[in-house]
């Protein structure tokens, strides 16, 4: 065990494992794993928004993992009152996943590419397809055509997807007109 003082800085080692102690407030130096992602480069994000959905109209945005197994966060968010669905093993031939979405890289001064990918539907999928879901919700915002009130959702929860798998939130409008959507994945590698 090493430890070393610089600049207000206590580093304590076993030659593998660093702690930093904050030599101002005698406390240690900690950092969240998403931030620490971040920092490596292995941290994506990705979103769409979904113009005028009618009522009682659903759109979805697929997540397809490789050979990772990526831990993921999702945000909805909703013009209207509108219901959340998220699916594992959606069966989407992939020529039917949708339009490709662009992911960006947190770390604008990495260069690394994410193995995953994104696709969005601006129109409800198969039943059939849909594969397991495993969560659903509903966004409070608004029914009435007086009220623009929307709401959103962050789901806090990290979900460690599966590798080779296909996932898919779906959002039903159910606001009494049409209403804007938008779907958002976060996510480290």
């Amino acid at each position: 065990m090493t430890v070393v003082n610089v600049e207000d800085k206590i580093k304590i080692t076993d030659g593998k494992d660093t702690l930093n102690i904050d030599g101002t407030k005698k406390g240690a130096v900690t950092i969240t794993t998403e931030h620490d992602m971040v920092h490596d480069g292995v941290m994506y994000h990705t979103d769409h928004v979904y113009d005028e959905v009618a009522d009682t109209a659903s759109v979805a945005m697929m997540f397809v993992t490789r050979e990772n197994e990526p831990h993921m966060k999702m945000g909805i968010g909703s013009e209207a009152k509108a219901r959340y669905l998220f699916y594992e093993d959606c069966t989407c031939a992939t020529v039917n996943l949708g339009t490709i979405v662009s992911i960006e890289n947190f770390n604008r001064t990495k260069n690394k590419i994410t193995v995953a990918s994104a696709f969005w539907k601006g129109t409800q999928m198969n039943a059939a397809s849909m594969g397991t879901e495993l969560h659903h919700g509903t966004i409070y915002g608004s029914t009435s055509k007086q009220q623009n009130i929307g709401g959103g959702v962050r789901d806090g929860v990290e979900w460690i997807l599966k590798k080779n798998t296909q996932y898919c939130v779906k959002v039903v409008n159910l606001g009494g007109e049409a209403k804007d959507v938008g779907i958002h994945f976060e996510y480290y590698e």
